[in-house]
């Protein structure tokens, strides 16, 4: 989760620090597209999520955490393509990525990532 929850933060903060490369014409719809309460939604969530304040490091849970992450992110991926990426309704979550918080954070990463 906690990787998760890095990648958003880092991809949204990428975001905007290119809003100043932005060609002046196109700034305007940047911004708007920025200022999506998507935008604070995502915010909010990553605010609400809980890490462990826990310095336990294991090298082979570590390992085997990363694996079982890299096998779901590509199924959530497959599964996101076949959508196109169009979350619309609570039945099309449950399909793309059955269920589950860590999930519903994947998938965000893997919608914001698409668009970055």
């Amino acid at each position: 989760m906690e990787y998760y929850c890095d990648q958003i933060r880092e991809i949204m903060a990428e975001m905007l620090v290119t809003l100043e490369y932005v060609h002046v014409a196109n700034r305007a719809y940047v911004e708007q597209f920025l200022d999506d309460p998507f935008f604070t939604w995502i915010d909010g969530l990553l605010r609400s999520v809980n890490l462990p304040d826990n310095d336990y490091y294991d090298p082979a849970l570590n390992s085997v955490a990363k694996s079982i992450r890299e096998i779901e992110e590509q199924r959530l991926l497959a599964n996101l393509q076949a959508f196109k990426y169009v979350l619309e309704s609570p039945e099309t979550i449950k399909i793309v990525g059955h269920s589950g918080r860590v999930e519903t954070v994947s998938s965000i990463y893997l919608n914001i990532k698409s668009i970055h």
